[in-house]
Protein backbone atom coordinates (compact mmCIF):
# COMPACT_ATOMS: atom_id res chain seq x y z
CA UNK A 1 0.00 0.00 0.00
CA UNK A 2 2.82 2.20 0.81
CA UNK A 3 4.33 1.96 -2.44
CA UNK A 4 0.81 2.28 -4.82
CA UNK A 5 0.47 5.80 -2.34
CA UNK A 6 3.90 6.74 -3.63
CA UNK A 7 3.31 5.97 -6.72
CA UNK A 8 0.08 7.88 -7.03
CA UNK A 9 1.70 10.71 -4.81
CA UNK A 10 4.48 10.96 -7.75
CA UNK A 11 2.04 10.33 -10.75
CA UNK A 12 -0.06 13.29 -8.95
CA UNK A 13 2.67 15.82 -9.19
CA UNK A 14 3.51 15.35 -12.66
CA UNK A 15 0.04 16.09 -13.63
CA UNK A 16 0.54 19.06 -11.66
CA UNK A 17 4.01 19.90 -13.37
CA UNK A 18 5.73 20.01 -10.42
CA UNK A 19 9.03 18.14 -10.77
CA UNK A 20 10.24 15.07 -9.16
CA UNK A 21 13.61 15.70 -9.24
CA UNK A 22 15.19 15.03 -5.58
CA UNK A 23 12.98 12.41 -5.06
CA UNK A 24 15.89 9.53 -5.18
CA UNK A 25 15.01 6.33 -7.35
CA UNK A 26 16.55 2.99 -7.05
CA UNK A 27 16.79 1.76 -10.50
CA UNK A 28 17.26 -2.07 -11.32
CA UNK A 29 18.89 -3.05 -14.42
CA UNK A 30 19.36 -6.21 -16.73
CA UNK A 31 20.64 -4.99 -20.03
CA UNK A 32 23.11 -2.88 -21.38
CA UNK A 33 20.57 -0.20 -22.67
CA UNK A 34 18.72 0.21 -19.61
CA UNK A 35 22.08 0.72 -18.13
CA UNK A 36 22.73 3.48 -20.09
CA UNK A 37 18.86 4.62 -19.61
CA UNK A 38 19.82 4.41 -15.69
CA UNK A 39 23.19 6.67 -15.94
CA UNK A 40 21.36 9.29 -18.24
CA UNK A 41 18.64 9.69 -15.67
CA UNK A 42 20.20 9.55 -12.68
CA UNK A 43 19.53 12.19 -10.08
CA UNK A 44 21.08 12.54 -6.63
CA UNK A 45 20.51 10.08 -4.10
CA UNK A 46 19.15 7.78 -6.91
CA UNK A 47 20.74 4.07 -6.69
CA UNK A 48 21.19 2.01 -10.20
CA UNK A 49 21.37 -1.61 -8.97
CA UNK A 50 23.67 -3.52 -11.46
CA UNK A 51 21.75 -7.58 -12.13
CA UNK A 52 24.50 -9.99 -11.74
CA UNK A 53 22.64 -13.03 -13.40
CA UNK A 54 22.96 -11.03 -16.29
CA UNK A 55 26.56 -10.99 -15.89
CA UNK A 56 27.66 -9.31 -19.21
CA UNK A 57 26.70 -5.41 -19.76
CA UNK A 58 28.41 -5.01 -23.61
CA UNK A 59 28.72 -1.08 -24.12
CA UNK A 60 30.52 2.00 -23.48
CA UNK A 61 28.77 3.53 -20.46
CA UNK A 62 29.37 7.34 -19.81
CA UNK A 63 28.13 9.19 -17.07
CA UNK A 64 27.44 12.84 -17.38
CA UNK A 65 25.10 13.52 -14.12
CA UNK A 66 26.65 14.35 -11.20
CA UNK A 67 25.21 13.62 -6.97
CA UNK A 68 26.17 16.39 -4.26
CA UNK A 69 27.83 15.75 -1.19
CA UNK A 70 24.51 15.12 0.75
CA UNK A 71 22.96 12.81 -2.01
CA UNK A 72 25.92 10.90 -3.80
CA UNK A 73 24.44 8.72 -6.90
CA UNK A 74 25.33 4.93 -6.72
CA UNK A 75 26.27 2.17 -8.87
CA UNK A 76 26.70 -1.23 -7.76
CA UNK A 77 26.69 -4.65 -8.43
CA UNK A 78 23.57 -6.55 -6.83
CA UNK A 79 22.78 -10.56 -6.56
CA UNK A 80 26.73 -11.65 -6.68
CA UNK A 81 27.37 -15.27 -5.94
CA UNK A 82 30.49 -15.71 -3.93
CA UNK A 83 32.14 -18.82 -3.62
CA UNK A 84 35.35 -19.78 -2.15
CA UNK A 85 36.86 -20.65 -5.83
CA UNK A 86 34.89 -17.83 -7.71
CA UNK A 87 32.94 -14.44 -7.36
CA UNK A 88 30.92 -13.19 -9.92
CA UNK A 89 30.54 -9.56 -10.69
CA UNK A 90 28.44 -7.94 -13.22
CA UNK A 91 30.57 -7.19 -15.72
CA UNK A 92 30.91 -3.79 -18.22
CA UNK A 93 32.63 -4.91 -20.95
CA UNK A 94 33.26 -3.00 -24.44
CA UNK A 95 34.32 -6.61 -26.43
CA UNK A 96 32.85 -9.65 -25.74
CA UNK A 97 34.73 -12.04 -23.68
CA UNK A 98 38.30 -12.32 -24.65
CA UNK A 99 39.61 -15.83 -26.49
CA UNK A 100 42.46 -17.94 -25.18
CA UNK A 101 45.09 -18.90 -27.04
CA UNK A 102 46.10 -22.26 -25.22
CA UNK A 103 48.23 -22.42 -22.15
CA UNK A 104 47.90 -24.32 -19.01
CA UNK A 105 46.56 -21.10 -17.33
CA UNK A 106 44.40 -19.63 -19.75
CA UNK A 107 44.22 -16.44 -17.95
CA UNK A 108 47.61 -15.93 -19.37
CA UNK A 109 46.90 -15.61 -22.51
CA UNK A 110 44.12 -13.35 -23.22
CA UNK A 111 44.29 -10.65 -25.67
CA UNK A 112 41.77 -7.84 -26.55
CA UNK A 113 40.35 -6.58 -29.55
CA UNK A 114 41.92 -3.52 -30.86
CA UNK A 115 39.43 -0.71 -31.91
CA UNK A 116 40.57 1.44 -35.20
CA UNK A 117 43.59 3.61 -33.74
CA UNK A 118 42.36 6.37 -35.81
CA UNK A 119 38.21 6.10 -33.57
CA UNK A 120 38.31 7.71 -29.82
CA UNK A 121 39.27 5.77 -27.24
CA UNK A 122 37.46 2.36 -26.22
CA UNK A 123 36.59 3.37 -22.38
CA UNK A 124 34.45 1.07 -20.61
CA UNK A 125 33.45 3.32 -17.97
CA UNK A 126 33.89 7.32 -18.53
CA UNK A 127 32.81 9.61 -16.00
CA UNK A 128 32.75 12.92 -17.89
CA UNK A 129 32.05 16.14 -16.19
CA UNK A 130 30.42 13.93 -13.16
CA UNK A 131 30.45 14.08 -9.39
CA UNK A 132 29.68 12.48 -6.61
CA UNK A 133 29.35 8.99 -7.75
CA UNK A 134 29.76 5.43 -5.49
CA UNK A 135 31.24 2.78 -7.39
CA UNK A 136 31.12 -0.74 -6.03
CA UNK A 137 30.94 -4.34 -6.60
CA UNK A 138 31.42 -4.81 -10.55
CA UNK A 139 33.92 -6.11 -13.48
CA UNK A 140 35.31 -3.47 -15.67
CA UNK A 141 37.20 -5.39 -18.46
CA UNK A 142 37.60 -6.24 -22.20
CA UNK A 143 38.29 -2.90 -23.69
CA UNK A 144 41.12 -0.41 -24.56
CA UNK A 145 40.73 1.28 -21.40
CA UNK A 146 39.08 0.86 -17.98
CA UNK A 147 37.79 3.26 -16.03
CA UNK A 148 38.28 7.16 -17.14
CA UNK A 149 37.23 10.58 -14.94
CA UNK A 150 37.63 13.66 -17.11
CA UNK A 151 36.66 16.80 -14.94
CA UNK A 152 34.94 14.55 -12.40
CA UNK A 153 35.28 14.59 -8.61
CA UNK A 154 34.33 13.18 -5.31
CA UNK A 155 34.12 9.87 -6.96
CA UNK A 156 34.53 6.34 -5.19
CA UNK A 157 35.59 3.43 -6.83
CA UNK A 158 35.26 0.44 -4.40
CA UNK A 159 35.49 -3.36 -4.59
CA UNK A 160 35.72 -3.22 -8.30
CA UNK A 161 37.73 -5.43 -10.74
CA UNK A 162 39.17 -4.58 -13.97
CA UNK A 163 41.37 -6.31 -15.72
CA UNK A 164 41.67 -7.86 -19.54
CA UNK A 165 42.92 -4.17 -20.48
CA UNK A 166 44.07 -2.85 -23.19
CA UNK A 167 45.83 0.19 -22.36
CA UNK A 168 45.67 1.91 -18.49
CA UNK A 169 42.72 0.34 -16.36
CA UNK A 170 42.02 3.49 -14.37
CA UNK A 171 42.53 7.27 -14.71
CA UNK A 172 41.92 10.10 -13.33
CA UNK A 173 42.46 12.96 -16.00
CA UNK A 174 41.74 16.38 -16.95
CA UNK A 175 41.32 18.30 -13.19
CA UNK A 176 39.61 15.21 -12.07
CA UNK A 177 40.28 15.24 -7.98
CA UNK A 178 39.17 14.55 -5.25
CA UNK A 179 38.57 10.84 -6.10
CA UNK A 180 39.07 7.12 -4.52
CA UNK A 181 39.84 4.01 -6.20
CA UNK A 182 40.02 1.33 -3.27
CA UNK A 183 39.68 -1.83 -2.09
CA UNK A 184 40.06 -3.31 -5.95
CA UNK A 185 41.98 -5.58 -7.99
CA UNK A 186 43.79 -4.53 -11.19
CA UNK A 187 45.59 -7.05 -13.76
CA UNK A 188 46.22 -7.85 -17.22
CA UNK A 189 46.81 -4.41 -19.14
CA UNK A 190 48.85 -3.98 -22.27
CA UNK A 191 46.65 -6.42 -24.10
CA UNK A 192 45.86 -4.67 -26.89
CA UNK A 193 47.76 -3.72 -30.06
CA UNK A 194 47.96 -0.48 -32.20
CA UNK A 195 51.55 -0.50 -33.78
CA UNK A 196 52.22 2.80 -32.55
CA UNK A 197 54.85 1.96 -29.48
CA UNK A 198 57.52 -0.84 -30.27
CA UNK A 199 60.67 0.06 -28.37
CA UNK A 200 63.08 0.30 -31.28
CA UNK A 201 65.58 -1.31 -29.25
CA UNK A 202 63.42 -4.28 -28.47
CA UNK A 203 65.24 -7.90 -29.97
CA UNK A 204 62.10 -9.27 -29.56
CA UNK A 205 61.12 -8.97 -33.44
CA UNK A 206 57.41 -9.17 -32.17
CA UNK A 207 54.84 -6.92 -33.66
CA UNK A 208 54.33 -3.34 -31.65
CA UNK A 209 52.20 -3.25 -28.35
CA UNK A 210 50.69 -1.24 -25.83
CA UNK A 211 52.42 -2.83 -23.18
CA UNK A 212 54.22 0.38 -22.34
CA UNK A 213 50.79 2.11 -21.86
CA UNK A 214 49.41 0.17 -19.85
CA UNK A 215 49.77 1.26 -16.14
CA UNK A 216 47.13 0.30 -13.19
CA UNK A 217 46.36 3.78 -12.30
CA UNK A 218 47.28 6.74 -13.93
CA UNK A 219 46.82 10.25 -12.04
CA UNK A 220 46.90 13.58 -14.23
CA UNK A 221 48.60 13.68 -17.75
CA UNK A 222 51.87 13.80 -19.46
CA UNK A 223 52.74 17.27 -20.40
CA UNK A 224 52.74 16.59 -24.01
CA UNK A 225 48.82 15.67 -23.82
CA UNK A 226 47.91 18.93 -21.67
CA UNK A 227 46.91 20.68 -24.73
CA UNK A 228 44.11 17.73 -25.83
CA UNK A 229 42.93 17.89 -22.08
CA UNK A 230 43.61 20.88 -20.47
CA UNK A 231 43.80 23.72 -23.05
CA UNK A 232 47.40 23.54 -22.34
CA UNK A 233 47.47 24.60 -19.03
CA UNK A 234 48.70 21.77 -16.26
CA UNK A 235 46.61 19.11 -15.64
CA UNK A 236 45.69 19.60 -11.94
CA UNK A 237 44.26 16.01 -11.25
CA UNK A 238 44.73 16.91 -7.32
CA UNK A 239 44.56 15.19 -4.19
CA UNK A 240 43.28 11.56 -5.24
CA UNK A 241 43.89 8.40 -2.73
CA UNK A 242 44.52 5.11 -4.07
CA UNK A 243 44.30 2.47 -1.13
CA UNK A 244 44.64 -1.24 -0.36
CA UNK A 245 44.51 -2.51 -3.93
CA UNK A 246 46.04 -4.84 -5.32
CA UNK A 247 47.67 -4.07 -8.63
CA UNK A 248 48.98 -6.73 -10.69
CA UNK A 249 49.89 -9.50 -11.98
CA UNK A 250 50.37 -8.99 -15.30
CA UNK A 251 50.34 -5.01 -15.27
CA UNK A 252 52.10 -4.07 -18.79
CA UNK A 253 53.89 -0.83 -17.34
CA UNK A 254 54.02 0.84 -13.96
CA UNK A 255 51.47 -0.07 -11.20
CA UNK A 256 50.88 3.63 -10.93
CA UNK A 257 52.28 6.47 -12.13
CA UNK A 258 51.58 10.04 -11.21
CA UNK A 259 52.05 12.50 -13.39
CA UNK A 260 53.91 16.02 -13.25
CA UNK A 261 51.83 18.87 -11.95
CA UNK A 262 49.67 16.36 -9.78
CA UNK A 263 49.51 17.40 -6.15
CA UNK A 264 48.89 15.53 -3.52
CA UNK A 265 47.86 12.08 -4.46
CA UNK A 266 48.00 9.57 -1.46
CA UNK A 267 48.95 5.38 -2.46
CA UNK A 268 48.34 4.14 0.88
CA UNK A 269 48.38 0.12 1.74
CA UNK A 270 48.42 -1.17 -1.46
CA UNK A 271 49.96 -4.45 -3.01
CA UNK A 272 51.62 -4.78 -6.20
CA UNK A 273 53.06 -7.37 -8.05
CA UNK A 274 55.40 -6.96 -11.40
CA UNK A 275 55.26 -10.23 -12.67
CA UNK A 276 54.16 -12.48 -15.54
CA UNK A 277 53.37 -16.08 -16.96
CA UNK A 278 57.06 -17.28 -16.70
CA UNK A 279 58.27 -18.42 -19.94
CA UNK A 280 60.58 -17.41 -22.54
CA UNK A 281 59.93 -16.46 -26.20
CA UNK A 282 59.34 -18.12 -28.72
CA UNK A 283 57.48 -20.67 -26.14
CA UNK A 284 54.72 -18.41 -25.30
CA UNK A 285 51.95 -20.17 -26.94
CA UNK A 286 50.68 -16.47 -28.31
CA UNK A 287 53.62 -15.05 -30.68
CA UNK A 288 52.13 -11.61 -30.23
CA UNK A 289 53.34 -11.34 -26.93
CA UNK A 290 56.57 -11.44 -25.00
CA UNK A 291 55.44 -10.97 -21.37
CA UNK A 292 52.93 -10.00 -19.40
CA UNK A 293 53.74 -7.97 -16.66
CA UNK A 294 55.96 -5.23 -16.25
CA UNK A 295 57.20 -4.75 -19.73
CA UNK A 296 60.32 -2.36 -20.02
CA UNK A 297 58.32 -0.10 -22.92
CA UNK A 298 57.97 3.46 -23.04
CA UNK A 299 60.53 3.32 -19.86
CA UNK A 300 58.27 1.01 -17.26
CA UNK A 301 61.58 0.11 -15.38
CA UNK A 302 59.49 0.19 -11.87
CA UNK A 303 56.55 -0.34 -10.00
CA UNK A 304 55.38 3.11 -9.22
CA UNK A 305 57.07 6.34 -10.65
CA UNK A 306 56.12 9.90 -9.14
CA UNK A 307 56.54 13.38 -11.39
CA UNK A 308 53.53 15.24 -8.78
CA UNK A 309 54.38 17.15 -5.90
CA UNK A 310 53.57 16.06 -2.14
CA UNK A 311 52.62 12.88 -3.40
CA UNK A 312 52.29 10.39 0.30
CA UNK A 313 53.92 6.56 -0.49
CA UNK A 314 52.71 5.04 2.93
CA UNK A 315 52.79 0.97 3.64
CA UNK A 316 52.85 -0.39 0.20
CA UNK A 317 54.02 -3.49 -0.59
CA UNK A 318 55.82 -4.10 -3.99
CA UNK A 319 56.66 -7.52 -5.30
CA UNK A 320 58.76 -9.41 -8.08
CA UNK A 321 59.42 -12.10 -6.67
CA UNK A 322 56.53 -14.46 -4.93
CA UNK A 323 54.30 -16.13 -7.69
CA UNK A 324 50.75 -16.92 -7.16
CA UNK A 325 49.79 -19.27 -4.39
CA UNK A 326 52.91 -19.40 -3.07
CA UNK A 327 54.76 -21.09 -6.22
CA UNK A 328 56.96 -19.60 -9.04
CA UNK A 329 56.10 -21.95 -11.56
CA UNK A 330 53.35 -20.14 -13.20
CA UNK A 331 54.77 -16.67 -12.91
CA UNK A 332 58.14 -15.10 -12.31
CA UNK A 333 59.30 -11.50 -11.62
CA UNK A 334 59.27 -9.37 -14.27
CA UNK A 335 63.34 -9.04 -16.01
CA UNK A 336 62.52 -5.83 -16.64
CA UNK A 337 62.33 -4.18 -13.38
CA UNK A 338 64.92 -1.97 -12.76
CA UNK A 339 63.83 0.48 -9.43
CA UNK A 340 60.78 -0.15 -6.99
CA UNK A 341 59.79 3.28 -6.90
CA UNK A 342 61.33 5.96 -8.98
CA UNK A 343 60.76 9.70 -9.11
CA UNK A 344 61.29 11.96 -12.42
CA UNK A 345 62.03 15.78 -12.62
CA UNK A 346 59.79 16.23 -16.02
CA UNK A 347 60.89 19.11 -18.48
CA UNK A 348 58.80 21.24 -21.06
CA UNK A 349 58.96 19.69 -24.32
CA UNK A 350 61.80 21.62 -26.20
CA UNK A 351 58.77 22.84 -28.49
CA UNK A 352 56.60 23.97 -25.97
CA UNK A 353 54.78 27.52 -26.93
CA UNK A 354 56.03 29.51 -24.14
CA UNK A 355 59.74 29.81 -25.68
CA UNK A 356 61.12 30.86 -22.01
CA UNK A 357 59.92 27.55 -20.47
CA UNK A 358 61.37 24.73 -23.01
CA UNK A 359 63.66 22.40 -21.73
CA UNK A 360 62.92 24.09 -18.00
CA UNK A 361 61.96 21.46 -14.92
CA UNK A 362 58.07 21.87 -14.51
CA UNK A 363 57.48 23.57 -11.10
CA UNK A 364 57.80 20.58 -8.35
CA UNK A 365 58.00 18.17 -10.90
CA UNK A 366 59.17 14.93 -8.73
CA UNK A 367 59.42 16.73 -5.78
CA UNK A 368 58.25 17.12 -2.04
CA UNK A 369 57.03 13.35 -2.30
CA UNK A 370 57.29 11.58 1.53
CA UNK A 371 57.83 7.67 1.45
CA UNK A 372 57.78 5.86 4.58
CA UNK A 373 56.90 2.21 5.73
CA UNK A 374 57.19 0.53 2.29
CA UNK A 375 57.84 -2.70 1.51
CA UNK A 376 60.04 -3.31 -1.93
CA UNK A 377 61.31 -7.09 -2.31
CA UNK A 378 63.18 -6.64 -5.70
CA UNK A 379 63.85 -10.25 -6.85
CA UNK A 380 66.75 -9.85 -9.08
CA UNK A 381 66.67 -6.34 -9.83
CA UNK A 382 69.65 -4.45 -9.46
CA UNK A 383 68.35 -0.54 -8.96
CA UNK A 384 67.18 0.58 -5.03
CA UNK A 385 63.99 0.20 -3.47
CA UNK A 386 63.19 4.23 -3.90
CA UNK A 387 65.20 5.89 -6.77
CA UNK A 388 64.88 9.73 -6.47
CA UNK A 389 66.17 11.72 -9.34
CA UNK A 390 66.61 14.62 -7.58
CA UNK A 391 67.21 14.46 -3.48
CA UNK A 392 65.15 18.81 -3.31
CA UNK A 393 62.37 18.15 -0.21
CA UNK A 394 62.06 14.78 -0.88
CA UNK A 395 61.48 12.48 2.34
CA UNK A 396 62.84 8.89 2.11
CA UNK A 397 62.59 7.48 5.54
CA UNK A 398 64.82 5.31 7.46
CA UNK A 399 61.54 3.18 8.39
CA UNK A 400 61.23 1.90 4.76
CA UNK A 401 62.00 -2.10 4.12
CA UNK A 402 62.88 -2.44 8.02
CA UNK A 403 63.18 -6.20 6.97
CA UNK A 404 65.99 -7.32 3.88
CA UNK A 405 64.08 -9.93 1.95
CA UNK A 406 66.36 -9.15 -1.40
CA UNK A 407 69.41 -9.21 -2.73
CA UNK A 408 69.51 -5.56 -2.81
CA UNK A 409 70.88 -3.96 0.46
CA UNK A 410 70.69 -0.01 -0.43
CA UNK A 411 67.06 1.54 0.15
CA UNK A 412 68.06 4.56 -1.85
CA UNK A 413 69.79 6.91 -3.22
CA UNK A 414 69.73 9.92 -1.03
CA UNK A 415 70.12 10.22 2.86
CA UNK A 416 67.10 7.93 4.99
CA UNK A 417 65.45 10.63 7.19
CA UNK A 418 63.91 10.05 10.91
CA UNK A 419 62.11 13.17 10.95
CA UNK A 420 58.95 13.61 12.50
CA UNK A 421 56.89 12.97 9.28
CA UNK A 422 58.37 9.78 8.89
CA UNK A 423 56.36 8.64 12.05
CA UNK A 424 54.08 5.64 10.91
CA UNK A 425 51.46 6.62 12.90
CA UNK A 426 48.39 7.85 12.65
CA UNK A 427 47.97 6.02 9.80
CA UNK A 428 47.55 8.51 6.48
CA UNK A 429 43.88 7.72 5.39
CA UNK A 430 41.66 8.68 2.18
CA UNK A 431 39.65 11.78 2.98
CA UNK A 432 35.60 11.31 2.88
CA UNK A 433 34.44 11.61 -0.67
CA UNK A 434 30.79 12.85 0.45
Amino acid sequence: MRFLNTVRITAAMLLLGISTYGLAITRNVTTATQLQAALNAANPGDVINVDANSIYYLGQFTVTRSGTAQKPITLKGVNITYTDALTVFPSLQVNSFPRSTGGDNPHRWFTVPKSDPSLPAQVALHFLNASYWRVQYLAVQNAQKGIVLDNSHHIDLTDLVVRYIGQEAVHFRTNSHDNTIEHSQIEWTGMSSDGSNRNPNDPSGLPPDDRGLAEGVYIGSAVPNWATYTNGLPDKSDNNCIYGNTIGPGIGSEGIDIKEATTGTLVLNNQFYSWGPSYSPPASPDPNVQFFGLSGLNSADSLIDVKGYQAVLYANSLDNVTGIGGTSSLYAGSPFLLDGIQTHNIKYPVDWPVVALRGTVIPNSGDGNIFKVNDVALGTATGYRIKIQTAGTNIVCANNETVITTPRLVISNVPLSNVASCNPVPAPQCPARF
